[in-house]
């Protein structure tokens, strides 16, 4: 192809190509377009042609000053003007490697003695493109016309050349490209161009001054780093005795599930950096803090990575003791005062918050499923830890929300625990996505803002973590009341009411309302009992609430003893560990995914009007945290359910407080009445006998 667009230069009509390559005042215009090879076929070629006419529109500009010194920069400017009323331009993507397909301005240069030269022929010798294509589209100056202006230094050695302007730009005929040559001779350099080389020479005598005072300051850092490189190499040495390796010995990993946790130093690099000596100190003492507070709660130092320890546990309570007591511990060493003007140093506006290296920990509970560290390395058990450590600042703690909720129920009182949520990357899959906890001992707990700012946001309780208990509420009462003729001033404000009534019981059962809003909320309790504790209370205080008499005269609201009367609330919850949590940046609250909150969903569509139904494993959570289920009430079987969504058979239950006993027999009548109409189905099998499960009957 292009020894065709070269015999085409060659073969040119004499006057346009004169004008072309000697400067004249009218540019020649080059049109490449797609044209069909046959009527019988769709097969398409390229085809470039020289315009002779049909350019009108197109104007270009180019200046070359006449002397041209060898290797001597000039000035030289391209102008294109274009109208816009003929020509459309558009944007092309490159298509092919070389051919710049985005509108550009460059300039071209070849030797008198290769030849013609053309703004197609492109690195070849002789030839020079002396500005990169100008990837943006031309600027409109008026309505009707584009201008392209670019200003180049031209560079050339001595000899005879061919300088060439050119411009390229895309319509939907085609590829146009517009071009103007000058003839230059370069000449060789006079007396005052020899001047200025000596002068040149004397600069260059500075700039190697400048380069020998940079091979000092290269020395002085290499000295530097080897010191480094040197006292690392040391420090590595006692850690291997002190970890008990002297002699090449690989660690005997522990069997089952076990906890691990993965320490990193913040900002140990720039540390080393600054003072290798001081540096070198300090993590001595970090080493000996490390060392006596995991062997104090009986852990397993498994590698040493630099300044980062593995350490494993048996017992998950331990490893607990292990994290707060070494964070508590850092701040207790004596650490070198010159560690404080490092400019990485670890020091807090607020007294006695950090102080010396800021230590990272993260730690994650599974099961040990290799048998050598080497093998170790490339475990799930160690990959999921190090995801968690790696999210963590230096002086915090985080764990994952398996780790979480296999101590959720022995954790310190003083222990400041706060839910961070999924730390994974956006595209990990929900089942794979990790979920964390960042816990901080009470010595230190003013240290959780600094890490969470978004819990400055949070007034009263705080997300639950580990294995929760999930509960929805809906209200097919005020559906009901919104059927009927009452105004609607009375159907907002009993809205406003029952919202109100649910929000300030579940704040006084420590329940965090995640959403909602007209009756149908859902609300995470970190324990059963207080979701229990919340669901018998909230239906006593609807009880008591002073409804609009416009919500009593609807059917089935009249008031019944003391044990109905007014707007209702069904209740359904479930326990369990969700598969991921994480905070919705719009509205600042805690969501929750998985099976624990679908199944929480299902099962309160199969309560009625002011009843609670629990799956089995919120039966069993209760009985683990209390003893008792309930006090003063029953637990009873309602049958095993098929529910929407969810594999196999679910036995459910029915929690009702001894106050309102009397309510079973108005739930049966319901189901009879209306479980059809509002998706209420009956039981695959019948249920226990109500009681059974009640308190006296576990004594």
């Amino acid at each position: 192809m292009r020894a065709l667009l070269l015999l085409l230069a060659l073969l040119l009509p004499a006057a346009r190509s004169e004008s072309y390559l000697m400067g004249g005042s009218d540019p020649v215009v080059w049109l490449t377009s797609t044209r069909q090879t046959s009527c019988s076929s769709n097969a398409t070629e390229q085809v470039t042609d020289m315009l002779l006419t049909g350019t009108e529109g197109i104007a270009l500009t180019f200046t070359l000053p006449e002397s041209i010194t060898d290797q001597v920069p000039v000035v030289a400017t391209i102008r294109f003007e274009l109208d816009i009323t003929r020509f459309s331009v558009v944007d092309q993507t490159v298509s092919t490697s070389g051919d710049f397909s985005i509108p550009h301005v460059n300039i071209h240069s070849c030797l008198a003695s290769v030849g013609a030269c053309t703004p197609f022929i492109a690195n070849t010798p002789g030839l020079a493109t002396h500005t990169s294509a100008q990837y943006s589209d031309f600027t409109t100056s008026t309505a009707t016309q584009s201008t392209l202006v670019e200003t180049v230094n031209v560079v050339l050695p001595k000899g005879s050349y061919t300088v060439i302007g050119h411009v390229r730009f895309f319509t939907a005929a085609g590829k146009y490209d517009v071009a103007m040559g000058f003839p230059r001779q370069v000449s060789e350099k006079t007396e005052d161009d020899k001047t200025l080389f000596f002068v040149l020479v004397t600069c260059g005598g500075f700039v190697g001054l400048i380069a020998c005072l940079g091979i000092a300051v290269y020395g002085y850092s290499w000295h530097k780093a080897s010191t480094a490189t040197r006292l690392q190499a040391e420090l590595a040495a006692k850690r291997k005795a002190a970890q008990g390796q002297g002699t090449g010995g690989e660690v005997v990993l522990p069997e089952g599930t076990c906890v691990l946790v993965d320490t990193d130093v913040e900002s140990s690099t720039a540390l080393w950096e600054w003072n290798p000596s001081v540096m070198a100190d300090a993590l001595i003492l970090h080493d000996n803090a490390q060392r006596e507070t995991f062997q104090q709660y009986g852990g397993i130092e498994l590698m040493t990575e630099g300044d980062a320890f593995l350490v494993c546990f048996h017992d998950p309570l331990k490893a607990l003791q292990y994290c707060m007591g070494l964070q508590e511990a850092l701040m207790q060493v004596k650490w070198p005062s010159h560690l404080a003007g490092s400019g990485n140093e670890s020091v807090s506006d607020v007294d006695g918050l950090f102080t010396g290296l800021r230590v990272r920990m993260g730690a994650h509970m599974g099961q040990m499923d290799v048998t050598s560290v080497t093998m170790l390395r490339q475990s799930d058990l160690l990959c999921k830890t190090r995801e968690v450590s790696d999210f963590a600042h230096g002086g915090q703690v985080l764990i994952s929300n398996e780790f979480f909720a296999a101590i959720q129920d022995k954790l310190p009182l003083d222990l400041d625990v706060c839910a961070v949520g999924n730390i994974s990357a956006l595209d990990t899959a929900m089942g794979k996505a990790t979920s964390c906890v960042q816990l901080t001992p009470g010595s230190l707990k003013a240290r959780a803002a600094d890490f969470l700012p978004v819990y400055d946001l949070i007034d009263g309780t705080r997300p639950p973590a580990g294995i929760i208990t999930c509960v929805f509420t809906s209200c097919k009462d005020l559906k009901k009341l919104q059927k009927t003729d009452a105004p609607e001033a009375a159907v907002t404000s009993s809205s406003r009411d029952l919202d109100s009534t649910i929000i300030e019981v579940a704040a006084n059962h420590q329940g965090y309302v995640s959403k909602g809003e007209g009756g149908k909320f859902f609300i995470v309790f970190q324990s059963a009992s207080s979701a229990a504790a919340f669901s018998n209370a909230c239906h006593q205080a609807l009880l008591e609430v002073p409804w609009r008499s416009e919500v009593y005269q609807v059917e089935g609201l009249q008031k019944r003893d003391s044990h109905a009367g007014g707007i209702r609330l069904s209740i359904g919850m479930v326990t369990g560990m969700p598969t991921m949590y994480q905070f919705n940046k719009q509205n600042s609250k805690m969501d929750y995914f998985g099976q624990v909150v679908n199944r929480a969903a299902r099962t309160m569509s199969q309560a009625c009007p002011g009843e609670t139904v629990l799956e089995q494993s919120t039966t069993v959570a209760m009985k683990g945290q209390g003893g008792n289920l309930i006090q003063d009430g029953d637990i009873s079987s309602k049958g095993l359910f098929a529910l929407k969504g969810v594999d196999g058979e679910l036995e459910l239950f029915r929690l009702l407080p001894a106050s309102l006993s009397k309510r079973a027999d108005m739930f049966a009548e319901y189901i009879d009445n209306e479980g059809d109409q509002l998706g209420i189905i009956s039981p695959l099998s019948p249920g226990q006998t109500p009681g059974t499960l009640s308190p006296t009957a576990h004594d």
